[in-house]
């Protein structure tokens, strides 16, 4: 028996064979929670659809359940989404499991969008459980017959300069959502866009609550990025409350959710304009950097004609390496990435010069920074 609340139900004398005074006690029916499926971290499952609620006889529905202990200091997401354009599942959070006949019953949240709509709960890394218990639920006993996907997972990123570019991250098979942290100081208008560099799902991004102890379930964010075309979503959003706000990039549905998708993340302080990479251009090039000398932010832009792997980093004159920014499969196109004169720890560089080096289909291009204080 998988995991969660289930209901059973004994009959006697079910083909009325025998003569009785009274039948109305004949049907017995009870709810047991079985010892939930333990997950991991980034590791989804694809399952069977969840049992039938069962809620005309009882107050808390069937459901599949589950078990899943985040990183503490960490804010996180859970995610289920039917693989099926008929199902409709369900995702509730609850606090307790405790036994063979108690347990899922105190609901922290709860995501209930309709159809195969990706559902999922995002929580803030201060104040919420360590050790939570996710279960699919269907929306009515006709709610789908077909599987569903359930991943679960902790901040892939943290961020606190009021910028941030995340290149190339990868949602895999089966995976549904991430979540990152940006720390956001009230009154200041921020700019996002999400970009899609490869795979077939819409992919499109949120933005929660900072406040300790929230969660929440898709519904509840406090923005929401906006559709530009089928690779492109983007946000201006100004915050009410100054702290680590939750960011959740998510697979819109459970349509082709066992394939793997690429996108890439952006936000700053200034507007961000969406580069196009539809268009291949002729020649492999890379531009200089703008701005250049730099305080806190340059642009790197690269054209490839073809696709193919590529590796753009920033060393210092030593030749240590102090930054990777692209290190792998890029789409034919135009590409711009922005560095904010920090290394791979999020340290701001020192003053002084710097080359930013790419490496793409067979050559090598140099271009020479200078960062100021």
């Amino acid at each position: 028996m998988r995991g969660g609340r289930h209901s059973l139900t004994n009959y006697a004398d079910y083909f009325d064979n025998v003569i009785e005074s009274t039948k109305a006690d004949n049907t017995w029916r009870g709810q047991w929670v079985w010892s939930p499926l333990v997950t991991t971290k980034a590791v989804p499952l694809v399952r069977a659809h969840p049992p039938v609620t069962d809620n005309a006889y009882f107050g808390d529905p069937n459901e599949d359940g589950f078990q899943f202990s985040r990183t503490p200091g960490y804010a996180w997401v859970m995610a289920i989404a039917g693989t099926g354009a008929s199902d409709d599942y369900d995702l509730y959070l609850y606090s307790d499991y405790s036994g063979s006949s108690s347990g899922f019953s105190s609901v922290l949240t709860s995501s209930l969008y309709s159809g195969n709509l990706t559902d999922f709960v995002v929580g803030n890394f201060s104040g919420t459980p360590v050790t939570m218990y996710p279960a699919a639920v269907r929306y009515d006993p006709a709610g789908g017959t077909g599987d569903y996907a359930i991943d679960q997972t902790d901040a892939a990123g943290r961020n606190a300069a009021g910028q941030a570019s995340y290149y190339y991250q990868d949602l895999s098979p089966n995976r549904l959502a991430d979540v990152y942290e940006a720390y956001l100081t009230s009154g200041v208008t921020y700019y996002w866009m999400l970009y899609r560099n490869s795979g077939t799902s819409h992919v499109a991004f949120n933005i929660y609550s900072p406040l300790s102890g929230t969660m929440n379930g898709r519904g509840g964010a406090l923005a929401y990025s906006s559709f530009v075309d089928d690779a492109h979503e983007i946000m201006s959003f100004v915050p009410g409350t100054t702290g680590w706000h939750p960011i959740v990039v998510y697979r819109n549905n459970g349509i082709n959710a066992n394939t793997d998708l690429v996108y890439s993340l952006l936000w700053n302080t200034s507007p961000i304009v969406a580069v196009d990479s539809q268009t291949p251009p002729l020649t492999l090039e890379f531009l200089a950097p703008v701005p250049n000398p730099l305080v806190t932010s340059t642009r790197l832009e690269f054209a490839m004609p073809e696709a193919g792997r590529a590796r753009l980093a920033l060393f210092d004159l030593q030749g240590r390496q102090v930054r990777s920014l692209v290190d792998g499969s890029v789409e034919a196109g135009r590409h711009s990435l922005s560095w904010d004169a920090r290394d791979d720890n999020g340290t701001h560089v020192g003053a002084g010069l710097y080359w930013a080096r790419l490496e793409a289909g067979g050559r090598t291009f140099i271009r020479r920074l200078t960062v100021l204080h």
